[in-house]
């Protein structure tokens, strides 16, 4: 069944494709950051290495240019989809047997190169969309798209720390290797445009002289530097690259932060691997519904202000409460996570519509690559700050931070697709 075919099989595809990415996700930023507290590693040196791991979904849009620049009737984005899913298999085949306590910079380097290919998947399934969609049903799309990433994260963040239990660690990352290839099979069988009509266009006419790859490198040069060159490009990428960093840290430290609560690593399991991840696909769920009535930049600023509402009232209450642990905390993350699920897809569906569907892998990963840079600059320093004044403080300083952000939003317009 072609899953390409048909806005509804689009959303089922795209779901099945978030969840095979969201899974890692899941199990490297919060299944092991809860277990290395638990093993007493200091926090910031736990940060340091998460910082260090989104660095390669900083850089991608270095090599972004050449998922679109080598597209081609035989080798499509779906074919890089399923590339980079095999490499991120093999690289975490060690830890089957790897001990990420008395081994960790030897996990650490399977980590970073798993980052790297799950990098590039990453790239060519939003450019899959992009490419392969309407900007109608992107809000829709996007919807489901966290829906199925919040489902890989529960399965392998939280998941994970009950299913260890099961099973053991090793059992874990098997389970963990055939989340991220649960996708293939769909992928297979869906049809992709080969090419964009206009390069196709320019490769047909001048396959004769040999000079095909260049025409395509120059078609897609001059579209990267028009869009380069538009002020509300450069607003837009700012945005991405601040807005995020209150949520972004939070969810780096959420597993140490509640060890540091009194909460046991099962405990956090069964929190995130359910009540907090629901709350986030219910958030993603309202936000793609709702998303057709209030699109643009309106509707990303009323998101974020309300997300920073909800953190915010976080981290007074912890600083009031002096770090005592109970059903408060729980109640206030669970909030949270439903704000999280609403910036995200409005933030998202906002880039993607900024998006040239010419530049769909470039673009696109520009945009995705200063989100994951504002995770890398924020986790660092709230680690760092974590230490020295405890989380509430930390925390409210991301906030004021990431409000900071919305006043770039004023100027922006839609871009038409």
């Amino acid at each position: 069944m072609d899953l390409l075919a048909t806005p509804s099989r689009r959303k089922v595809l795209f779901g099945l494709l978030y969840l095979s990415e969201g899974a890692p996700i899941g199990f490297i930023w919060l299944g092991l950051p809860t277990r290395w507290r638990a093993m007493e590693i200091p926090v910031d040196q736990i940060t340091w290495l998460m910082a260090l791991l989104i660095m390669p979904w900083t850089l991608k849009f270095l090599w972004a240019p050449l998922v679109d620049l080598l597209r081609g009737p035989r080798w499509g984005f779906r074919h890089w989809i399923l590339a980079s899913q095999s490499v991120m298999a093999i690289a975490l085949l060690p830890l089957l047997w790897l001990d990420v306590r008395m081994q960790f910079s030897l996990v650490a380097a399977c980590l970073l190169f798993h980052a790297f290919a799950a990098a590039t998947q990453d790239i060519s399934i939003d450019a899959l969309c992009v490419s392969e969609s309407q900007p109608i049903e992107r809000g829709s799309l996007n919807g489901w798209m966290q829906c199925g990433v919040m489902v890989g994260r529960a399965a392998m963040g939280g998941g994970s720390l009950i299913l260890e239990r099961y099973v053991g660690f090793a059992g874990v990352v098997a389970v963990l290797i055939a989340l991220i290839m649960v996708s293939a099979l769909a992928l297979t069988k869906s049809k992709e445009k080969s090419m964009d009509i206009a390069a196709a266009r320019a490769v047909k006419a001048d396959r004769a002289s040999r000079s095909a790859f260049f025409m395509r490198l120059r078609l897609l040069g001059s579209e990267l530097f028009a869009a380069i060159r538009t002020r509300e490009m450069r607003r837009a990428f700012l945005f991405a690259l601040i807005a995020p960093a209150a949520f972004k840290s939070l969810e780096a430290v959420l597993g140490p932060l509640l060890i540091d609560h009194g909460y046991s690593e099962f405990e956090v399991g069964q929190f995130t691997a359910t009540t907090m991840i629901a709350a986030m696909i219910v958030g993603s769920l309202f936000a793609g519904r709702i998303s057709r009535r209030f699109q643009g930049t309106r509707f990303v600023a009323a998101a974020l202000i309300v997300n920073l509402i909800a953190i915010v009232s976080l981290a007074v209450v912890d600083r009031w409460l002096e770090g005592q642990g109970g059903l408060h905390i729980l109640v206030l993350l669970t909030a949270v996570a439903f704000t999280i699920g609403w910036l995200t897809v409005a933030l998202y569906h906002w880039l993607m519509n900024l998006t040239s569907p010419k530049l769909a892998a470039t673009q696109f990963t520009a945009f995705m690559a200063a989100t994951n840079a504002c995770e890398a600059w924020s986790t660092s320093l709230l680690g760092s700050l974590q230490v020295r004044l405890g989380y509430p403080v930390a925390i409210l300083v991301l906030c004021a931070i990431s409000a900071a952000a919305i006043v770039l939003l004023v100027p922006v317009k839609k871009q038409p697709a």
